[in-house]
């Protein structure tokens, strides 16, 4: 039995293809009026930066979903109540655990890779090049990063891939992608899952804004607070065995909180929210003749498009099956297990 959500027809291929086609459509003439010195470079940054990692993937989600009848402000919408214990742990533990383990990372990978992973470090996150630059890099780490990749990870890509292969792996897949995403990649994963799990916990994607906003501005306004007191990132300053045993003591007390956070909300929360569509009552009104108008017959089975109600309701996944049966004129979907 396949089970059509919401997301069925939204592919992460198209995604992938519209952002690469955007891109040179954007980076051409942007660097064509920079050679020309129409803008400066440092505008030219600002603006392939928007557009790539802000504008474009919010514009191509919106569209695909108005195109889809999905309202796109269903993943904004206000949670029942602003937990703020929640979200002030989960941003204090989240970032406890990613300093630590990335510690860990940073030593084993100066034996694997030293001049990388050092010329890595010594990359600043905040441009502080000039005031102008500043104020954008931290309005991009701030506030872009937090709206577009939870709407694009929590949003767009946990709701696909759950479609594809179920919530289980599209937690941990998703996850992943966000974690190779980011110089930190087991941190990030870590905190994609606790994005994640927020996300189920609460039923809106604002919250795992507010979390991911408060990691980005504690972690950028310390690297502000640094200035330039701190010198370069050294091999040496990677390869302390009393700061890789310190991180390995935090890591494994962060997660006394993180793995039963995780386990146990995904035990109690094992769906995702549901989706309001643009056109309920269009809908409704033709139910009857579109909801079942998609069925497949074979020698043992019968596949039937369902509407994401009794999906979501049933709690179906891609490989259930159920059992229809007719009574008055109403038909009564069971799962089977």
């Amino acid at each position: 039995m396949l089970a059509i959500t919401t997301f069925a027809k939204i592919r992460l291929r198209s995604f992938f293809l519209w952002m690469l086609l955007l891109g040179v459509a954007i980076v051409i003439p942007i660097f064509v009026l920079a050679d020309y010195g129409i803008i400066s470079e440092e505008l030219l940054n600002i603006l392939i930066e928007t557009c790539l990692f802000f504008i474009f993937p919010l514009v191509w989600l919106r569209v695909k979903m108005t195109q889809h009848n999905i309202a796109f402000s269903s993943l904004l919408r206000q949670p029942a109540t602003w937990n703020w214990r929640l979200i002030v742990t989960a941003t204090a533990i989240g970032m406890i655990f990613s300093a630590a383990i990335s510690v860990v990372q940073f030593y084993v990978a100066s034996y694997i890779a030293p001049d990388f992973i050092t010329d890595m470090l010594n990359e600043p996150t905040i441009d502080q090049t000039s005031v102008a630059a500043t104020i954008f890099s931290l309005i991009s780490v701030c506030v872009f990063a937090p709206i577009m990749e939870e709407l694009i990870f929590r949003g767009f890509f946990l709701h696909r891939m759950t479609h594809k292969w179920g919530l289980k792996r599209a937690v941990i897949v998703s996850s992943l992608l966000f974690g190779l995403g980011h110089m930190d990649i087991i941190g990030a994963f870590v905190f994609g899952l606790i994005m994640c799990i927020i996300y189920l916990k609460t039923n809106s994607l604002l919250v795992a804004m507010a979390v991911h906003a408060l990691n980005n501005m504690i972690a950028s306004f310390m690297q502000l607070g640094e200035g330039n007191a701190v010198g370069p990132v050294e091999l040496a300053d990677l390869r302390s065995p009393m700061e890789l045993g310190i991180s390995i003591v935090v890591v494994i007390l962060t997660l006394f909180w993180i793995v039963p956070f995780i386990g146990n909300n995904f035990r109690n929360h094992q769906q995702l929210p549901i989706l309001a569509k643009l056109r309920e009552e269009q809908e409704a009104e033709n139910i009857s003749t579109s909801v079942y108008s998609q069925v497949l017959m074979t020698n043992h089975f019968m596949a039937v498009e369902l509407p994401d109600e009794a999906v979501h309701q049933l709690n179906l996944q891609e490989h259930d099956h159920v059992k229809l049966d007719i009574q008055d004129n109403k038909v009564i979907i069971t799962k089977v297990e």
